[in-house]
């Protein structure tokens, strides 16, 4: 199996042109484009449903897709040593997580598992390599995007590390 049909398996396709468009152009990093460019993107993408439960990647698996969540929502988490969940993220509408080294989003030693019914667009590296450099104002909505997450997780760290241990038992 390769790269990309590995992250896949289980997905079920799911086909509405009409409401694929729509949704598309409400995503974040597609603001600023034309219907017809947002058209042209939908070409790019396959649409997949998924049940709540179902485990989009492993930690062991290697895959270069880019997940956009139109619908439900998405942990993503690791297991420590004595196989206790850690929880990273919790993903939602609107939001691109997934195998991107372009994009500085690692599946390595994480999951990502549906913890709802779930509808969601899959992205290619070399689809998503191809919409940066067509499409300047992808990327720069991109690097904001990835920037503002940067910035999320920094406070987070900086907020678990400063705060008194009882506080964080809470």
């Amino acid at each position: 199996m390769n790269k990309r049909n590995s992250s896949l398996r289980g997905l079920v396709p799911w086909e509405e042109p009409s409401l694929k468009l729509h949704l598309l152009s409400m995503v974040d990093i597609f603001r600023d484009l034309s219907q017809e460019e947002i058209q042209e993107i939908q070409g790019m993408l396959d649409m997949f449903t998924c049940k709540k439960g179902h485990v989009l990647y492993r930690s062991e698996e290697e895959a270069e897709v880019l997940f956009l969540l139109k619908r439900g929502k998405v942990e993503v988490y690791s297991l420590t040593a004595e196989g206790k969940r850690l929880t990273i993220e919790t993903i939602g509408p609107g939001t691109f997580f997934g195998e991107m080294p372009l994009t500085a989003q690692s599946m390595h030693q994480t999951f990502a598992e549906a913890v709802e019914d779930s509808l969601l667009c899959v992205l290619s590296r070399w689809d998503l390599e191809r919409l940066l450099l067509q499409k300047p104002q992808v990327a720069l909505r991109l690097v904001d995007s990835l920037s503002r997450r940067l910035e999320e997780t920094r406070a987070k760290l900086e907020d678990a590390t400063f705060r008194n241990a009882a506080a964080r038992v809470c």
